[in-house]
């Protein structure tokens, strides 16, 4: 029967038994190497989200701390074949980093965690091209804040600003010229404009409730009268406004918020009138300034990944008594009669309608 030798002895019975015990440790450490519990990986941000499918709007249902082992499934450990460093010029193809790993928690929590958060453990030369030392500046789960601190924290608040450009209409305003005869028929057309508000929120509110600014607003219609006589008045109306504002958000809801404005509106009022009796005709302007105070309530549709709002609402103005005043004399005094050179307008309540867009940044 042939004979063993190691180093050039012959094996005894002691150390074929020996022979056969290193063999079958050798095997065990093989087969543990190869199960499944033995591929895991450490989370190597602050705080990583364990999600319930791979998907980063799917439900987060566990939270791992930085450090902290996890086991992952095998299926991710599909470049094990390579154990030599000779193929070191493949190692970009485990810095890949997107998507996600299968896991499973020491709770037997079953989830998924983004690639980038997660570092697999080879037992081999490419742990070593992995670091730990993670840049603070590209961990976006590390929500904690550098050392000192702001002067101002935890109060500090961001300036936001808002943009409104809105259509309006209104009813027709039952004005007009005191004419020198009765009136045999109207027509009051209703009131077409635009309005550009500018707000910024007010320091003192952290909730961002408190929005002051101002607003540039106008209106035009026209007006159609025919006397008795047959005489008949054209008036063309402008009013262009411009006046602070304050504007305070109610109620929030998801998507929608209401809102309620204070506005202090400087007019400039216009009315260019053409009197027309048989062959005689003349132009007459008249014009002056009013102040108005207005109380706006508004709705407003949010869209936030756009920054834009959809706007509906009503104004209520309150307007004084108040007279326009004609620059020059009438050429004319059959079309304009006593009240030459003044055109009365009676103190009144109104609603103006609007709606628009709003941007905020």
């Amino acid at each position: 029967m042939p004979t063993a030798y190691i180093l050039g002895e012959p094996l005894t019975s002691i150390g074929k038994l020996t022979l056969i015990i290193l063999v079958i440790n050798l095997s065990i450490l093989s087969a543990r190497e190869i199960k499944p519990e033995t591929f895991f990986g450490v989370s190597q941000v602050f705080k990583t989200q364990i999600y319930e499918s791979p998907d980063l709007k799917s439900k987060v249902i566990g939270y791992l701390e930085k450090g902290e082992k996890i086991k992952v499934h095998p299926k991710h450990f599909k470049e094990a074949e390579i154990r030599k460093k000779i193929m070191d010029q493949k190692i970009d193809l485990y810095e890949e980093k997107q998507g996600f790993y299968q896991i499973i928690t020491d709770r037997g929590l079953k989830g998924y965690i983004e690639r980038a958060h997660i570092h697999l453990i080879y037992r081999d030369f490419r742990d070593q091209h992995y670091h730990f030392e993670i840049n603070p500046e590209k961990d976006l789960t590390d929500y904690r804040l550098n050392e000192p601190l702001s002067s101002n924290y935890p109060l500090a608040k961001k300036v936001s600003y808002r943009l409104a450009l809105q259509a309006r209409l209104g009813p027709g305003f039952v004005d007009n010229y005191v004419f020198p005869k009765l009136i045999k028929k109207e027509r009051f057309s209703n009131r077409y404009g635009a309005a550009l508000t500018f707000l910024k929120n007010a320091a003192f509110d952290f909730e961002d409730r408190f929005y002051f600014g101002g607003v540039i607003k106008f209106l035009t219609f026209r007006n159609e009268f025919t006397l008795v006589d047959d005489a008949e008045y054209l008036e063309d109306h402008l009013g262009v406004t411009i006046g602070p504002a304050l504007y305070y958000e109610s109620l929030r809801l998801k998507g929608v918020t209401i809102g309620h404005g204070l506005e202090l509106n400087f007019i400039y009022r216009l009315v260019d009138i053409e009197g027309r009796s048989g062959n005689l005709r003349e132009d007459r302007k008249f014009d002056g300034y009013i102040i108005e105070p207005a109380l706006v309530n508004q709705v407003s549709f949010q869209n936030k990944k756009k920054n834009l709002d959809f706007n509906i609402g009503m104004r209520i103005s309150a307007r004084p008594k108040y007279q326009l005043k004609s620059s020059k004399p009438s050429d004319l005094d059959d079309l304009w009669g006593d009240r030459d050179g003044f055109y009365e307008l009676e103190a009144k309540v109104y609603q103006t309608y609007f709606m628009g867009i709003q941007v905020y940044y």
